[in-house]
Formats: C-alpha cells, structure tokens, sequence
C-alpha cells in the first residue's frame, strides 16, 4: 500500500548534494498530490507513454535485474519495469553504464504495446536549464552539477516547467514548499508516436567548479551512440536500432550496447558488450583479456497483429 510506481527510476546525488531526486510530498496519505503526483511514474525519473505509467499499488507491478556486472572500471545493469507497466507495453527495459566511477550513460528500450509517444521525466530541488538545440540539461545545486545530454537521431520534443498539478495537502503556493519537494521538472518526449525506440543519455555529476565532459554524439551510422571525453580519457557508448547489430562512431559489433574505455594513447583499455560475441573499434578486434560479454535483452513479446 506504501509502494510507488517507480521502477527503473533513478536518483542522482553528488558531493553530498541532491541533483535528480524523485518528486512530491507526502502531506497526507492518499490525499489529491500523494495518490495523483507522488506515487505516479511521472513524479520520479522514469518513463511514461502516452502519459501513462506504471499501475499503482500493485503487487504485481514489479522490476528485475536480468544482468549485472561490475569490475574495476564498467559497472553495467539492465533494469527490466515491463511487468510494472501491465498491458501498456510490451517492454521497457533501462541498461545503466557507470564508467570508472563517475560517468552515467542510460539506455532505454522503449517497446509500448501501441504507438505511444513516450516521455522521460527528470526532477530536481534546483531549476533545471535546458538547452533544446543542443539536447542538454543541467541541474546545479551548491557545489556539485549534473549535466544530461541526450543522444537520438530523432527530433525530440523539450519541457521544463516548476510546480505541480495539485498542491500537496495544507499549501497553497509552490514558495511555501520545502526544496525536497522537488517542484522543477524536464519532460523529455519524442515528437511522434513510436511502436519502438532507444534512447541513449549521458550523465555526469561533477563539482561545479569542475569543467563539464565533452559530449559528441554518434549518430551517423547503423544504431546511435555517443563519445565522451573526460579527465583526459575517452568513453564511447554505442547501441544497436533494430536487428542489424552496431557501426557507428567507429564501433562495430553483434550485440544490442557496447561500451568503450581509451588509454591516453587511443587503445581499448576495457570494453563491455551486451547480448554478442564480436567487437571492433577502428577497424582493430577488440582483444580477449581486454572485452567482457554479458547477456544481452530478454526476448520481447510479439506485438499482436491488427485485425
């Protein structure tokens, strides 16, 4: 009765500030703003279609963690919600890579049961400032940040907006809230209903007097991806758009993500590949003791036929 609808939701804090962090008060159980905002999936960083999200105060309505693995350098982990939004879709699946201990680069497949424009939501204690054309967001608190950006070929649709729908029990004016009820939000959508779709974003928590990661997107090629410079290193992130495997940004391989570590010299270091066998990157295999592979995606239902 106490649960949220927030599977494969995440939040972010850094240097001991809150960055994205869930949204809404709990004034009064079960009151308009706790049932109607705190609770729903749109008042936590996830993922909704068509506005609708997970089914509340369900026991049925659960997450899993099909694959994790975790080494020196890569930590990845596939969070699989489909079960939590019931017959809304067919699958919807978020794979989190945390890259030497301080970058985040997520990956949502987005598989609804209909053709749904889907949404992903972040919130913040701090104003968010979005940058449309450039399809990035920052949240600055005190002393740390966290910069989102956005990599999908697409065109995709940005809102930022302050409050709430309805106010929680006993306030009338968002001024009178505390910071943790986290009024500033990003709607991030697509700009066409999708039967299916990926979307690729990166996230670095830094120190706001640290200078922001180099994001380069990779979107000319077969799937999209992005390359990070950070600290003097080099990150690539890739993932696969259909059946046809992954080329681009000088990344070729089998599986469904792909991700890339540099020495300073320009060689993989340490590569993780999701659900294959094989991977190159600049036309060099990548070595044995260099790659690890991991599961790739459970099998998605098939979409039922029209009649």
């Amino acid at each position: 009765s106490h649960s949220h609808a927030d599977q494969n939701s995440f939040a972010i804090e850094a240097f001991g500030e809150p960055l994205a962090i869930p949204s809404g008060m709990y004034a009064l159980y079960s009151s308009a703003h706790h049932h109607g905002w705190t609770r729903q999936t749109r008042a936590h960083n996830a993922v909704t279609f068509d506005g609708a999200g997970q089914v509340v105060r369900s026991a049925q309505a659960v997450g899993a963690f099909p694959t994790f693995h975790t080494d020196d350098r890569i930590t990845y982990a596939l969070g699989d919600a489909s079960a939590a939004y019931d017959n809304r879709v067919l699958a919807c699946r978020r794979g989190v890579f945390c890259l030497d201990n301080g970058l985040f680069v997520l990956v949502d497949w987005l598989d609804p049961a209909y053709e749904a424009i889907w949404t992903w939501h972040l919130h913040a204690a701090r104003r968010i400032t979005v940058d449309p054309a450039g399809r990035r967001a920052e949240i600055r608190y005190d002393k740390a940040a966290l910069d989102v950006v956005f990599c999908h070929a697409d065109e995709l649709l940005f809102k930022a907006w302050d409050g709430f729908d309805v106010m929680p029990f006993g306030t009338d004016e968002a001024a009178d809230l505390p910071e943790e009820a986290a009024i500033h939000h990003l709607d991030v959508s697509s700009s066409m209903p999708k039967q299916r779709d990926v979307l690729l974003s990166v996230l670095h928590p830094r120190l706001v007097s640290d200078a922001a990661a180099v994001v380069e997107p990779l979107l000319d090629g077969q799937g999209e991806g992005a390359r990070v410079v950070l600290d003097g290193r080099t990150y690539r992130v890739c993932v696969a758009k259909g059946s046809g495997g992954i080329d681009v940004g000088g990344v070729q391989a089998d599986g469904a993500a792909a991700a890339v570590i540099e020495d300073a010299g320009g060689d993989v270091a340490r590569a993780l590949l999701v659900g294959g066998s094989h991977m190159s990157v600049d036309g060099r295999e990548v070595a044995e003791g260099v790659l690890t592979r991991v599961e790739g995606l459970p099998e998605t239902p098939e979409r039922p036929r029209s009649a």
